[in-house]
């Protein structure tokens, strides 16, 4: 029997036909395949460069909001300073204090060691 009569024979086209097909299944299954995959790496490396840059703005947010607290308590900080000199200039002309016992006064005030007295800042 030759090739020409075997491919003529009842069925046996059919059966090329469906070989082909699945064939060309195959292939459009293994392309998908690569398609898929090369989707699901870039969502991967996307999803990785939004975490990375979330947490630079994480950082950068915790950093700022430690540099506005410094800020605030160095501001403080300088406020309190001035008024408790403040208070010792007017220790010192008012009450006739040394430098050191007006200081010691103030420390006791601001530290409220002192009963029923504040210093208001």
């Amino acid at each position: 029997m030759s090739a020409a009569q075997t491919i003529n024979e009842p069925g046996t086209e059919i059966a090329l036909l469906d070989r082909i097909e699945a064939e060309a299944r195959a292939a459009e299954a293994v392309r998908q395949a690569e398609v898929d995959r090369a989707a699901a790496a870039e969502r991967a490396e996307q999803d990785r460069q939004a975490a990375v840059l979330a947490e630079q703005q994480r950082v950068a947010r915790v950093h700022a909001e430690e540099q506005a607290a410094a800020a605030v308590r160095e501001a403080d900080k300088t406020h309190k300073a001035g008024r408790n000199n403040e208070v010792v200039a007017d220790l010192m002309l008012v009450a006739g204090l040394g430098i050191g016992s007006a200081r010691a006064v103030v420390v006791a005030l601001a530290s409220r060691k002192i009963r029923h007295t504040t210093i208001s800042y």
